[in-house]
């Protein structure tokens, strides 16, 4: 019985040393994994920002307002390519040669694979949401605010259909 309790004790304490253990040694052991898989994520999410900011340029030009969300994407996603092509730069120190044998540096290796696999969560969020801003077409949700504050300064602002079409029935409702 008692050693029945101590094995269900010390495999508790095994669980939950042996995962936060396992996951610092995957960033060793996933280095090449997790250096490719953020390189991908960070060319996925160029080509999103390109598209959105051709669509922020063209909005410009047609006198519309931008969000202020879509600029803080731009701004962020700008942030984290700078950021990458530094990464990369430093993940060149990482194998370095000792006596014609490639000999990487392991406190290094650790430090990048761990960047990479924490920023790939950010580039896939920022990637989630540069294509809700290129979901809408040509005239996205990110720029229907920017137009109707540019109509309401000029007079030409009116309650959108939906708007209409719920208080009508709303009367409708409360006449019965």
């Amino acid at each position: 019985m008692a050693v029945e309790v101590l094995i269900a004790i010390a495999a508790k304490i095994g669980e939950y040393l042996v995962a936060p253990i396992g996951r610092q040694f995957s960033y060793l052991f996933c280095y090449n994994c997790n250096i490719k898989n953020f390189g991908k994520k960070i060319k996925d999410l160029e080509n999103i920002r390109v598209e959105v900011q051709n669509r922020v340029d063209d909005a410009e030009r047609r006198g519309e307002a931008i969000r202020p969300d879509v600029r803080e994407w731009l701004t962020s996603v700008n942030k984290i390519m700078e950021k990458s092509s530094k990464f990369f730069d430093d993940e060149l120190r990482v194998n370095k040669w000792c006596f014609n044998c490639p000999f990487p540096n392991l406190i290094l290796c650790y430090q990048q694979s761990k960047n990479a696999k924490d920023d790939t969560e950010v580039v896939i969020e920022l990637e989630k949401q540069g294509r809700i801003f290129l979901k809408g077409g040509r005239r996205g949700r990110e720029f229907e605010e920017g137009r109707r504050q540019r109509r309401s300064s000029h007079g030409l602002d009116e309650e959108p259909p939906e708007k209409k079409l719920l208080s009508t029935s709303e009367k409708n409702i409360h006449a019965e």
